[in-house]
């Protein structure tokens, strides 16, 4: 049913559990992932595989206060996917960290730092590359895959080595030919995320206002998500898995809690995700769709590094405030007259109403989409604001 699967998928964009994690879908050898650890600091990890340049742009331009690049993408990869994040990295002006030991085509990315540290212990490792159907690389070629020139002696090593036979330049080899320019001990900045330790699950989810209301509305739940959540660190799971079941936990409660909610809040709510919509939007429509058109979880994971911080956590903010303001004694909008405001809206749509059960259909262009879909939600926030609410509401009765 449209009313539903819409609402549905497009509040699922809040992100409950920092920092954002995003796995690429890629092949295994050579799988990344893209983590905003704060304001400043974004991390790299994995490998060097096809579409990573091309995210890591989306991410950095919807947080343009990131200034340090952390380098754990160890595992290399294709070079001109190594070439573009090095390239975009220098005309950002930002720097790069290395905190791992990062060889062959990992080290092309950190050449794009205007500043290039290098954690005390690890390694930066150089090779030659093959490239069909020249072959090797010669030293020209070589050096203009680095944003740093090197000096001919250091350029020669490099070319000479193979990558079943990494050369590791001491550090201070490194220093002087201008590889990195400091080497530090990485106190300094941002680790890269890890999964909780058991001991500290709920004092991190207490931190969010959002599930300080949850544990008084829903203790016994959120004793078992707490539970759940520990016993996954203490098996490893990766954050962004422990970050999931959080996330399906309250979009689980939206149903239960949102009919009952106050006008005032409902509203305020759908009108931030509407923002937050716009803002995926600006840069990724297919991304727009992929949460708008009732898309699962994955959908919304997918999408939220589109969204800059600071609206991520408002939106959490007016969750909360949702939640807070249910009252079970509240009367529940009446469907004879809820339908009728659908109706108005879908005239009031005009063509596009026609189009909203093909939004989800495989190949339906993503602009279109994203039209369809947010003009669904304009055209319901431009009602008066209780029948607005009303049918907000009403598509969440289960």
């Amino acid at each position: 049913m449209i009313k539903g699967r819409f609402l549905a998928g497009l509040l699922m964009l809040l992100v409950l559990v920092q920092p954002f994690c995003m796995r690429a879908a890629m092949a295994e050898e050579f799988a990344w992932e893209i983590h905003v650890l704060n304001a400043t600091e974004i991390d790299l990890s994995g490998g060097i595989g096809k579409g990573i340049a091309a995210e890591f742009a989306k991410v950095v331009a919807a947080n343009p206060s990131l200034r340090l690049v952390h380098v754990n993408v160890g595992r290399g990869g294709y070079l001109k996917e190594a070439w573009a994040l090095a390239d975009m990295i220098a005309r950002k002006k930002m720097d790069t960290y290395v905190p791992a030991p990062c060889v062959a085509a990992c080290t092309i990315v950190v050449s794009g730092g205007v500043n290039r540290y290098l954690r005390a212990g690890a390694k930066l490792g150089y090779a030659n590359y093959e490239v069909p159907p020249q072959g090797l690389l010669t030293p020209e070629q070589w050096q203009s895959l680095y944003k740093r020139v090197f000096p001919a002696d250091f350029i020669e090593r490099a070319v000479q080595a193979s990558l079943d036979n990494i050369w590791t330049p001491s550090p201070d080899e490194l220093l002087a030919a201008g590889a990195i320019t400091d080497i530090v001990s990485g106190e300094q900045f941002a680790g890269a995320p890890q999964p909780q330790s058991t001991g500290g699950i709920e004092q991190n989810l207490l931190s969010l206002r959002i599930f300080r209301v949850l544990k008084k509305l829903e203790p016994q739940q959120f004793a078992k998500i707490v539970k759940k959540l520990e016993q996954g660190a203490a098996q490893g799971v990766p954050v962004e898995e422990l970050r999931r079941v959080g996330l399906e936990w309250t979009s689980a409660l939206r149903g239960k809690y949102i009919p009952y909610a106050d006008d005032t809040a409902v509203l305020a709510l759908i009108q931030h995700v509407i923002a937050e919509a716009d803002a995926i939007a600006a840069v990724d429509k297919a991304g727009c769709v992929a949460v708008l058109s009732g898309g699962k979880v994955d959908g919304a994971e997918k999408a939220i590094h589109l969204i800059p911080t600071e609206m991520r956590q408002q939106e959490s903010e007016l969750l909360a405030d949702v939640f807070e303001s249910a009252d079970s004694a509240r009367p529940l909008p009446e469907l004879v007259r809820t339908d009728a405001l659908f109706e108005t809206v879908l005239d009031r749509m005009g063509a596009d109403a026609a189009l909203l059960d093909r939004v989800a259909e495989p190949g339906f262009d993503p602009e279109t989409g994203c039209r369809v879909v947010t003009g669904l939600y304009r055209q319901a926030l431009a009602l008066p604001p209780a029948e607005s609410a009303a049918l907000l509401k009403s598509w969440y009765l289960q």
